[in-house]
């Protein structure tokens, strides 16, 4: 690949590169994983987690860990939660191997020492992945998405996307760890930190860390300029006694600049900004202040850019070889790769062009194809809330086979139940229609038909399955 007047190789092709190790590139890399792209992150730094690590800013002062939602509460609180809960800060190792081991049980791939040169662009003109510098050379990453999390926004400034401003008065806060200085500069305040105890066998060993706070000349010159202002203000901060400061301090959003949104920035589809270079006011830093906000902050963004990347994976695809409701003994996911990717893109988020996209899938099915089609497309229009495919799932539903499948009468049942002991075709009828209309039901319904079925279901003999009809009927009835 010819970029910059260099050959590059093109040493990966992805689904999505992350540039950047933090916490919001960490969560959105796993989220991403998640729905089932492949992931490659590439990182400056020789560890994860730079934003809590370098800075020291290993507190978390936020709703915490009880309020993460459920796909991240187990690494919120690995992270943060039993450090805290005895008042003391986790060290950065416990940071850096948790990060590492999360990416590994996730496969997602990850490579230190990377240098992001540039952001490569399509034919159309789209992002397309990066080419970095790492100690071999230059080499390129292929990619369906970029996601920047660097902290000065390297990709986003590099395509022009709009990114937090910082001025001659930009707030900053700095950790140094060890002694207490006698006097502090002006236009800082400081303040004792809980004290850290960094985790060593033995017991461990008690130190004093100060935080200093105050505004400082960022530099408005790019990346060199803020490196030489970070230079002055270690110089500054600086006092005997001091065991060790942070790598690098964090900088609060300026006045300058152009503020973009607080959950990540779009561009051209392609390219999502993760970080606080996206967060142009205090209220949108906020975001990223906190490692718990920071770590769901990049996972929202994570899913809502995998979702055009699935949308654009399914549009490819014809249905596939789907799984069949079976009993004693299947194993495996139960669905095909066609099933997972709709899934995926239910749980994303992402609704631009999906009803369209789902409509053209919906109507290629009948009830000679397997449960597990069904399943899939029933599950992303509830979980998006599709109610333009309200007519199109009435419409699947009423073709030949489709209903009929309830056993209210112990006679239905009889008649309804084929001879053999391990026979599970009714159940697979039975799942089918009862998926396809609490969809319906949820979806807005159309002519009343997902509420009648539902009500069928409510009858049912088989007690499960009427407790559920009786369930999703009860939540419509619910004040809102």
């Amino acid at each position: 690949m010819n970029a910059l007047g260099l050959q590059a190789p093109v040493w990966k092709q992805v689904d999505a590169v992350v540039v950047g190790g933090s916490l919001p590139a960490v969560a959105a890399a796993l989220a991403m994983a998640g729905r089932g792209l492949q992931v490659q992150l590439v990182t400056d730094r020789p560890y994860c987690g730079e934003d809590v690590c370098a800075t020291l800013r290993l507190w978390q002062r936020g709703p915490g860990v009880a309020e993460a939602s459920p796909p991240l509460r187990e690494l919120a609180g690995a992270l943060f939660g039993a450090a805290w809960s005895e008042g003391l800060a986790p060290t950065p190792l416990r940071v850096k191997t948790l990060l590492e081991e999360a990416l590994l049980a996730a496969g997602v791939e990850f490579l230190y020492g990377a240098f992001p040169a540039m952001v490569l662009r399509s034919v159309s003109g789209q992002p397309a992945g990066i080419l970095f510098a790492w100690r071999d050379g230059f080499f390129a990453v292929r990619s369906r998405l970029v996601i920047d999390a660097t902290a000065q926004g390297l990709c986003a400034r590099a395509v022009g996307m709009p990114t937090a401003g910082r001025d001659d008065s930009t707030p900053v806060e700095w950790v140094t760890i060890g002694g207490l200085p006698e006097s502090v500069p002006d236009g800082f305040s400081c303040r004792v930190l809980p004290e850290f105890r960094w985790h060593k066998r033995g017991g461990g060993k008690r130190v004093a860390a100060q935080l200093f706070v105050g505004r400082a000349e960022a530099g408005l010159g790019g990346v060199a300029a803020l490196l030489e202002a970070e230079a002055r203000l270690r110089e500054r901060l600086w006092y005997p006694g001091a065991a060790m400061q942070a790598e690098r301090p964090f900088w609060g959003p300026g006045a300058g600049g152009q503020a973009a949104p607080a959950d990540g920035a779009l561009c051209d589809g392609r390219l999502w900004l993760a970080g606080p270079a996206g967060a142009g006011t205090a209220a949108a830093a906020a975001a990223f202040d906190e490692p718990v906000a920071a770590l769901a902050a990049g996972h929202r963004i994570g899913l809502s850019a995998a979702g055009p990347v699935l949308a654009e994976a399914i549009a490819a695809r014809e249905w596939d070889e789907g799984w069949r409701f079976t009993g004693m003994g299947q194993f495996g996911p139960s669905c095909s790769p066609l099933d997972s990717l709709i899934m995926a893109l239910g749980a994303s988020g992402f609704r631009e062009g999906v009803e369209e996209l789902l409509r053209v899938k919906i109507r290629a099915l009948s009830a000679e194809d397997a449960f597990s089609h069904h399943r899939a497309v029933a599950e992303a229009c509830e979980r998006l809330g599709l109610r333009g495919l309200a007519p199109d799932l009435a419409a699947l539903l009423q073709r030949p086979g489709m209903q009929g499948h309830a056993f209210t009468t112990l006679g239905a049942a009889l008649a309804g139940t084929p001879a053999g002991a391990t026979d599970t075709s009714t159940r697979e009828r039975s799942l089918r229609e009862l998926h396809l209309a609490r969809a319906l039901f949820r979806c807005g319904d159309h002519n009343g038909l997902g509420r009648a079925i539902l009500e069928r279901y409510a009858r049912d003999l088989r007690g499960h399955y009427a407790r559920h009809a009786r369930a999703v009927l009860a939540t419509a009835e619910q004040p809102a």
